[in-house]
């Protein structure tokens, strides 16, 4: 991965982790969800191009729903695609974000997986998150080391990829307007940064603020992924609402300021067919577990809990009628204590319809200003 050159700042510094969530969550609303200001991201300094990759490390066979053996394909992407969006850190070796956003012109659904960072990979690094996977899968390719992690516990294959790095987002969004969205409550950044609750139209600064914030989410990054797919749903309204022209001609600056596999023509085909999709088939899901885990080798992580992922993924994220048995999928479940996301999900429709998702607060741990 390439170095990105860093500009000098007068705002306060963001730590890594916060800056790479902040910028996968504003380029999947403005690139993937609905690609509503890409030509904003002529202002980022782009990624080098990713290694090429491949899905063989796919199960040969697979069962339909009413148990007949069938054999396995990579279903092509004209009726059902799969999406691999990635935040690399800052020395892009880490993917601290990680989304499968699939898309299914059958049932006409556009479901997407949000995959916790600290999620446990037998044996994968020192650190065993998924997050390591990029440098320590074994292939000189990295891509094809995520790909191959994705292939081999979830099943799933990988049609096209969306990869960032770090960089200031608050002109992205102040760029084009702003984003209309519902505050749910007030939030207290920090001394003086203030975001009153109710219908506004977000600046960049203060959206800025909006999917960093976690200091009273109980559940910390997790708390914070759910809070983030409100502003991902308010982008797939604002997308909406430019409408498929004016999204389709913002389309080929994309090419030099994110790395990506799609050509502007399969980015414009992809385009049309998100934008199409009732937004009440638009669906967050969070990947099945539960974090503050500990391994033997002393770090936290998010373990899985196999069947529902399995249940999950045979549901929402594979063809129609394909099934995979949770014996076939490389999981190992370290803890199965509560099941608060094993049916974690918000459609966007239902999110912008004021439906928001549950996050836990503990104010005790909120700062005093």
């Amino acid at each position: 991965m390439a170095n990105i050159k860093r500009r000098k700042k007068r705002r306060k510094k963001m730590t890594t982790k916060e800056r790479v969530i902040s910028a996968i969550v504003i380029t999947l609303g403005v690139v993937v969800v609905g690609a509503m200001g890409l030509k904003l991201l002529m202002n980022w300094k782009p990624l080098d191009r990713l290694d090429t990759y491949s899905n063989e490390s796919l199960i040969t066979n697979t069962t339909t729903a009413n148990g007949d053996s069938e054999p396995e394909e990579v279903v092509q992407a004209a009726e059902y695609t799969n999406i691999l969006c990635l935040g690399f850190d800052e020395d892009g070796i880490r993917t601290d974000v990680m989304m499968l956003v699939s898309l299914n012109k059958e049932t006409n659904e556009m479901n997407i997986l949000q995959i916790p960072r600290d999620t446990y990979i037998y044996n994968l690094g020192t650190t065993e998150k998924i997050n390591s996977a990029y440098t320590t899968g074994g292939s000189t390719s990295g891509i094809q080391n995520i790909v191959t992690v994705i292939n081999k516990q979830f099943q799933l294959p990988v049609h096209y990829y969306v990869a960032i790095g770090c960089d200031d987002i608050v002109e992205i969004v102040d760029k084009v307007g702003g984003v209309p969205i519902d505050i749910p409550e007030r939030i207290i950044y920090e001394g003086g940064k203030i975001i009153e609750p109710g219908q506004q139209v977000l600046s960049g600064e203060k959206a800025e603020w909006f999917v960093r914030y976690r200091k009273v989410y109980a559940q910390g990054d997790l708390g914070r992924m759910k809070t983030q797919r409100i502003f991902l749903a308010a982008c797939m309204a604002k997308a909406k609402d430019l409408g498929l022209t004016e999204v389709v001609s913002l389309i080929p600056t994309i090419t030099e300021n994110i790395s990506t596999d799609m050509s502007i023509g399969e980015m414009k085909t992809m385009a049309g067919v998100v934008l199409n999709f009732d937004i009440e088939k638009c669906t967050f899901y969070m990947l099945p577990g539960e974090g503050n885990v500990t391994t033997d080798k002393g770090q936290s992580v998010y373990s899985v809990h196999s069947q529902e992922v399995a249940n999950l993924l045979n549901e929402k994220f594979r063809p129609n009628g394909q099934y995979v048995d949770v014996k076939d999928l490389e999981l190992y479940e370290l803890r199965n204590t509560t099941d608060y996301f094993d049916d974690d999900s918000s459609s966007i429709g239902d999110i912008i319809k004021g439906d928001i998702p549950n996050v836990p607060r503990d104010y005790s741990s909120a700062p005093e200003y």
